[in-house]
């Protein structure tokens, strides 16, 4: 939803990660942190998982063939991909079985070198 009383509402914001141009129409607090970072909804998107995967996501986080997924608490009727089951293996030697694994998408080539592989599918 967009606010008419937005100063950045409209404006174009140059993102220092991949260079493209993004007009700002996502609302009043993420246009300016968007305009504050330079970066664009998808780059902001990346950004935000680079930092929290150094932090609280620190052992939920994983990354295989270059797709990004967060493994959630086994808790509660809604789970990643239906509840499948997914067996984990990471680069640092820990073996998991998860049932509520949730996709990001497949991270951009720009970003790979910051997000390396970290695990495989057993």
């Amino acid at each position: 939803m967009t606010d008419a009383t937005d100063p950045l509402l409209d404006t174009t914001v140059s993102c220092r990660e991949c260079g493209r141009g993004e007009t700002l129409i996502w609302g009043p607090q993420r246009n300016a942190a968007l305009a504050s970072r330079q970066l664009c909804f998808s780059c902001d998107h990346w950004y935000m998982h680079i930092q929290m995967d150094a932090g609280e996501n620190k052992d939920r986080f994983v990354i295989v063939e270059r797709t990004h997924y967060l493994m959630a608490p086994e808790t509660g009727n809604m789970r990643g991909f239906g509840g499948r089951a997914f067996a984990i293996r990471f680069h640092d030697g820990r073996e998991v079985v998860s049932r509520n694994l949730w996709c990001q998408g497949q991270i951009p080539a720009h970003f790979i070198s910051r997000m390396p592989d970290n695990a495989v599918f057993a």
